[in-house]
Formats: C-alpha cells, sequence, structure tokens
C-alpha cells in the first residue's frame, strides 16, 4: 500500500512545469508582444504554463515559455527547479532560447545542484543553469520531468499565483486510482477551477497577475490561489483523520513499546530525586545528548557515517546506538518518561512556518512534527527534545498555538492546540557604549538572545562553519545599524549552553545621524532601528498581518559625553501602549555619559488586515520617536 507523505515536499515543490508536447514556435502575436494590457509594466510575462502530474505512474512533467519585456527581466534566464532528494527527482531537463529575431539557441551548458534549505532533517536542492542570449524581446522554453518513488502518495498543491503575470496556465492532473480523491482550488475564479474529465482532472488559469508581496504577510502558499489534490478514506474527511490517526499512532506505539531497559535506563538517571520537574529534566538532557540526524551539517565523511548507520526499530535501540531523528528522540522522551510512571504520548503536529493546518485537506503530512506531551502535576506539558538548543519546555516558534493530534490506537488520536508562548519566552537586550569620533558612532556593542530568540541563533548557527557563522553574526548585526555601518564581531559566549543566554559581542563604527554645529551636536541614540524604520509605510493592505512569535526587546545605549561639551537637553520619555504593542523609552544622565532605555513589545501574532491602521498608526508614532535626540552644547 502507497503510504502519504508530507504536505510540505508538495508545497516546496508546488512550481512544476510539464509538458506533453515538445517546443513549439511562438505566434507573430507572441513574438511582437511589448506590454501587457492586464499587467502594464511587467518586466516578464509567463506566456504559457503546463502542468501534467500522473499519480497513477508517479511521473509528471513541466512546460514553460517565458517572453521579456524588459531589460529588467533579463534575471528570469536564470533558471532554478526545486526538489528534495528521495521525495521527488528531476529529470530530461531541455531549455532554449528564442532571439527577437526567431533565431533558436538551444541551451547545451552545465546544470548545477544547489542546497536551497537545510533545516530539521529537510534538505532541498535546486537544479540551477542559465539560459544564453536572454534580451528583452526573447522567449525563453523550459521543460523537466518529475518522478517520485510509487510507494509514496502525496496530497499536492500548486501555487497558480507566481512572481511573473500568467498569460495561460494548463492543469492536467490524474490522481492514483486506489483512493477517493479530492481536486480543489482556493482563491480561483469558478471558470478556474479544477474539472472532472472521466479520470482526470483539468484546469485552465488566464490572465493571473503577478503576485505581490507585502511584509510581514502570512506564508505565500498559504495566501496565494491554489489548486489542491488530496486523498481521502470513502470520500469522507473524517474517516481519513481516523483511520490514518490509527496508522501513525500504531506506528509511533510500536516504535516507543514497553521496554524493561528503558525503565532501568529511567530509574538510573533519576536516583534520588523526588520533585517530578527534575526528573524529567534530567531525562531531557540525556535524550539531548543524543546525536540527533535530523539537524547534522553535511562534512567531510558524513555520508560515509551515515552509511554505515544501522536503522533503529525501537527506542532500546536509538538509546544504545547513540542517535536518532527528532521523531525518534521525542519518543525516547516519552518512553523514558512512562518507564517512571508518567502519563506521557506523542502529539502530532502542524508546523506553521510554511502553511497554515485546515481539517479540511485531508492529508496527515499536515503534521509532519513529533512533540512530546507529559503530564506533571495534572497538567500537561510540552516538550521537544528532538530539537537541538531547544532548552526544556520551550517548543520551536513554529509548532507553538497551532492544531495537532495526541497519538492513540483506539481512536486515531484526539485534536487539540498546542500552548502559544507569550513574549517574555522571547528576549533581546541590546547594549551600546558609544562615543563621538569625527562624524562617527564609535564604540562596543553586546547583544543577549534569550529563550526562543537564543534557539533561533543557535540553530542558525549550527549549519555553518566557523568562518560562516561569524559572517552571518556580522551581517545581521549590521542590518540594524543605518547604512555604511562597520560592524566586528569579536566574542560568542555561551554558544551550546542552552540554561544560558547567548552573548555576542562586537566592535561597531556607526554613521553619525545627527548634526554638529560650531556650538551644539544633536545626537540621536536609537541606533539599533535606523535602517529598519517603519516596516508599514503603504496606506493600505491586502493581507493580514504575521508576525511569527510575540517577542520583547531592551535597548540601552550609552552616549559619552566628548570633551568641551556638556548636556543641554535631554528629550521626554516616551510610552505608546496598543495593548499586545507597547513601546516606552526613558532618558537618563550621569557621570558624564547619557543613557537611552527602549523597549518594544510585540505580543501579537496573526493580526487581521482590517486592523492595519491601528497598526500603522502605532510603528509610525515608535519610528517619530526613535528620532529623539541628545542636545550636546560645548562649554569651551
Amino acid at each position: 500500500m502507497r503510504r502519504l507523505a508530507t504536505l510540505l515536499c508538495c508545497v516546496v515543490l508546488s512550481l512544476p512545469l510539464f509538458a506533453r508536447d515538445e517546443f513549439h514556435p511562438p505566434t507573430t502575436a507572441e513574438m511582437e508582444l511589448k506590454d501587457l494590457s492586464w499587467a502594464p509594466g511587467a518586466n516578464a510575462v509567463l506566456l504559457e504554463w503546463n502542468v501534467r502530474h500522473d499519480d497513477d505512474v508517479s511521473i509528471g512533467s513541466e512546460y514553460y515559455r517565458i517572453k521579456i519585456l524588459k531589460p529588467e527581466g533579463k534575471d528570469e534566464g536564470d533558471i532554478e527547479i526545486p526538489y528534495i532528494p528521495g521525495v521527488a527527482g528531476i529529470k530530461d531537463i531541455r531549455a532554449r532560447t528564442i532571439r527577437p529575431d526567431g533565431t533558436i539557441v538551444p541551451f547545451d551548458g552545465k546544470i548545477y545542484d544547489k542546497v536551497l534549505l537545510k533545516t530539521g532533517g529537510l534538505k532541498v536542492l535546486q537544479k540551477t543553469f542559465t539560459l544564453p542570449n536572454v534580451e528583452p524581446g526573447a522567449i525563453l522554453e523550459v521543460r523537466f520531468g518529475r518522478f517520485w518513488p510509487a510507494s509514496q502518495l502525496n496530497a499536492n498543491r500548486w501555487a497558480v499565483q507566481q512572481k511573473l503575470p500568467i498569460a495561460k496556465a494548463t492543469f492536467w492532473i490524474k490522481p492514483y486510482h486506489g483512493f477517493a480523491s479530492v481536486c480543489a482550488s482556493v482563491g480561483l475564479k469558478p471558470e478556474q477551477m479544477p474539472k472532472r474529465n472521466r479520470e482526470v482532472y483539468e484546469a485552465v488559469v488566464t490572465n493571473m497577475p503577478a503576485f505581490e508581496d507585502e511584509p510581514l504577510s502570512p506564508p505565500e502558499d498559504e495566501i496565494k490561489p491554489r489548486i489542491e489534490l488530496y486523498y481521502t478514506y470513502n470520500g469522507n474527511s473524517e474517516n481519513y483523520w481516523t483511520e490514518t490517526g490509527k496508522l501513525y499512532s500504531g506506528i509511533i506505539e510500536d516504535f516507543i513499546g514497553k521496554r524493561s531497559g528503558i525503565k532501568r535506563v529511567a530509574e538510573e538517571l533519576t536516583a534520588g530525586v523526588t520533585d517530578d520537574t527534575e526528573k524529567l529534566h534530567r531525562l531531557y538532557d540525556r535524550v539531548q545528548k543524543l546525536e540527533n540526524t535530523s539537524f547534522e551539517r553535511d562534512k567531510t565523511g558524513q555520508e560515509e557515517k551515515r552509511e554505515k548507520r544501522r536503522e533503529t526499530d525501537h527506542i532500546e535501540e536509538t538509546l544504545r546506538e547513540g542517535y536518532g531523528n527528532r521523531d525518534e528522540l521525542n519518543r525516547l522522551f516519552v518512553g523514558l518518561a512512562r518507564g517512571l510512571g508518567f502519563e506521557a504520548g506523542i502529539v502530532m503536529t502542524s508546523q506553521r512556518d510554511r502553511t497554515f493546518f485546515s481539517r479540511k485537506l485531508p492529508d496527515f503530512g499536515q503534521l509532519p512534527v513529533e512533540l512530546a506531551m507529559v503530564k506533571v502535576g495534572g497538567v500537561d506539558r510540552y516538550f521537544d527534545p528532538g530539537t537541538p538548543f531547544a532548552p526544556f519546555g520551550l517548543l520551536p516558534w513554529a509548532n507553538t498555538g497551532i492544531d495537532g493530534v495526541r497519538a492513540d490506537l483506539k481512536t486515531g488520536g484526539k485534536w487539540l492546540v498546542t500552548p502559544t508562548q507569550n513574549e517574555a519566552t522571547a528576549t533581546t537586550k541590546r547594549y551600546a557604549t558609544l562615543r563621538l569620533q569625527d562624524d562617527l558612532l564609535v564604540g562596543a556593542v553586546r547583544i543577549v538572545y534569550d529563550g526562543q530568540e537564543a534557539m533561533i541563533e543557535r540553530l542558525a548557527a549550527l549549519h555553518q562553519d566557523e568562518a560562516e557563522n561569524r559572517k552571518r553574526i556580522e551581517d545581521d548585526a549590521k542590518s540594524w545599524f543605518p547604512e555604511g555601518a562597520v560592524v566586528k564581531l569579536t566574542k560568542i559566549d555561551k554558544a551550546t549552553d542552552i540554561t544560558a543566554p547567548l552573548e555576542h559581542t562586537f566592535d561597531v563604527e556607526l554613521p553619525h545621524l545627527g548634526t554638529v554645529t560650531g556650538s551644539r551636536a544633536v545626537v540621536p541614540l536609537s541606533v539599533f532601528t535606523s535602517r529598519n524604520g517603519n516596516p508599514f509605510g503603504a496606506e493600505k493592505r491586502k493581507y493580514d498581518i504575521y508576525f511569527p512569535y510575540a517577542r520583547q526587546a531592551f535597548d540601552v545605549v550609552t552616549l559619552e559625553v566628548p570633551a568641551g561639551y556638556a548636556v543641554e537637553n535631554v528629550p521626554a520619555p516616551t510610552t505608546i501602549d496598543e495593548k499586545i504593542f507597547r513601546y516606552g523609552t526613558k532618558w537618563s544622565q550621569a557621570d558624564g555619559k547619557v543613557t537611552l532605555e527602549r523597549t518594544t513589545v510585540r505580543g501579537g501574532v496573526l493580526i487581521a488586515a482590517v486592523q492595519y491602521p491601528k497598526l500603522r498608526s502605532f510603528f509610525s508614532r515608535v519610528a517619530t520617536a526613535d528620532q529623539d535626540a541628545v542636545v550636546l552644547k560645548r562649554t569651551k
């Protein structure tokens, strides 16, 4: 029987381009096309996009033609085709350029594999190559095939809207005959929705405008118009969740089992401990010390090491072999907790960083992550020792406030929502001590990350060598400061100690954004916000506002008053309180120094677009307050 794979794989692969035909010559109208009446000013247009997908034989193909309209559209000659090794492959890539005079230039260059994404055990590659002779008036043609294991039957999602306007897109989708299937659409007009023609679904979309991104929007795959193919049990989605839940619960429980060896280890790890939380903490620490195969970095000799590993069949083998993937480690933690008599189980959850969960879409691949749940003092608590650097009791933000299913063999699972996290669980503190030096502010900066922020930083460093990590940290720091800032990382402290905040220290040279006259110097001290400004400058908003997680930031910026100057004026404090969004400043002076203390709190995650004017007003007021400056007067 085919098994259901994760929806994530299909989302990432959701720009398929398959052709049933060979290349064909353009029409006279296409060659003469210079602009679009329905998308004026476009740099390029997808003239034709054909998608074919056949789940009966596990192959598909895509074909597309792009017309370059302006010099700015020449980048479309850089072709990128994403795929996930082991889940789907790419084959038979063919491409050519039709120049404005009709001359055909076949592509015969090299095709490269590039790492697009690697995180949490997921590795996404892309085939990349560059077409020749790309210029305004040219037409680019690309076709290739996709294939996937016959053992995988994926729910599929095709994002119909793309970065280019689409003149015509055609979808031909043949579902696997062994299951009841549904092919639906979201955000399309009635005449564009897929229609069943015997055993095939077909859809045609014309004159689709380009996707226009907005800052801090929900995931693109959630807001773009799309076509979805999914499978059900007997055509009933509720039966699907029940029956598939039983299947996955059985797999999980078989892996955990009742292991006498695990009970013995749990008792040894907690010998002499009476507090339940401390007992779990010891088990948690033991599991996190094991090698995590979902998050390991590629390096010399790593492939050979992977090949020598034997696949574990249950948690005792995971513990004995000393390694496991994220799910296996969380199952081991649950088994250890059960060994001490705790009520514990696995919760299968969605992950809201790429798309949002929907029970109307019967695809268990929407629940790709397993978390551990343990009842402590009558309260269900969530844990994720399978994520490196996740502190005890803190979940990665993408797994918070989302739907999940508590595994259960008899019922197929119980629906629940994972806990949300408030701003106190994600804290950044930034300290700067600066002095005026000609037209620069020079000094030292220390950044302290705690909770969610520290976990994110540590995970980002996991797949990088030392040089790559230093560059990433310095580039991130530069983004806080004005253009032209010079930032040098001098120290990383508590890089792997998840019981303590993570600290980065820098030497900085910042452009002085104030003014210096003959007798006075005006110095704004909100140096950490100068480049970012107001992310909501547009008057109107189409999409909801989506912040990944609640967070808070505290800035302390101290200016050493230069010799020959005295403080003439310090701004008044500011407080802006819009409940879930708060901002405040406090100024002080002592011992020849002026200090700004700045607090920002973001307590919300998903804000409806109708609330945009209020949110925009808040950020506008913050941007204005950040212009407050201390005034220094020359004394001699």
